[in-house]
């Protein structure tokens, strides 16, 4: 973790009964009910990664093997703007996008590789301004690769209250 928040979030990882894996190849023999991808952020572009390219190849195992596969504003490997799909890009189930929506989630080749389409109120702007077209935004210009690390959930079905602990509101954002 490079900022002080993913520091944070990171120590809080440790407090919970979750195992840290460095290599995903050992995942790749055991079954899980879902996936969460946040591994890369909207400032994707061009091609994934060794590190993920084997992340997003587990997330599309994980997917034709059953597991539900949730992702966070945008499939890993697909760029915001363009709706370019990196090879080895991942698929989900459901994305759920914030604020707004995307090119990339009306892109006629990359909005099959999102499933469902939700876009989520966080507070930046009025709902109905933000979402409620159903129309991508246009932008003035692209937007920057955040050099945060991404996060890959694996996550059993029995397992999921306990990664849903109750948070307190601090402004718009959940802590």
């Amino acid at each position: 973790p490079k900022t002080a928040d993913a520091t944070r979030n990171f120590e809080r990882l440790h407090s919970l009964p979750v195992h840290i894996c460095t290599d995903c190849s050992v995942l790749e023999t055991q079954h899980f009910d879902a996936a969460v991808d946040a591994l890369y952020g909207t400032g994707f572009h061009g091609e994934l990664r060794p590190s993920g390219l084997a992340a997003c190849g587990l997330i599309r195992r994980l997917h034709k093997s059953g597991a539900f596969v949730l992702a966070v504003d945008l499939p890993s490997g697909i760029n915001t703007d363009t709706g370019e799909v990196a090879e080895g890009a991942a698929h989900a189930d459901l994305t759920v996008t914030f604020d707004s929506y995307k090119p990339l989630h009306i892109a006629k080749i990359s909005a099959p590789l999102c499933g469902k389409i939700v876009c989520a109120d966080i507070g930046i702007r009025g709902f109905d301004e933000a979402c409620r077209c159903g129309k991508a935004p246009a932008r003035k210009r692209p937007r920057q690769l955040s050099r945060h690390a991404g996060v890959l959930f694996v996550i059993l079905l029995q397992n999921i209250c306990t990664f849903l602990a109750e948070r307190r509101k601090c402004g718009n954002r959940l802590i």
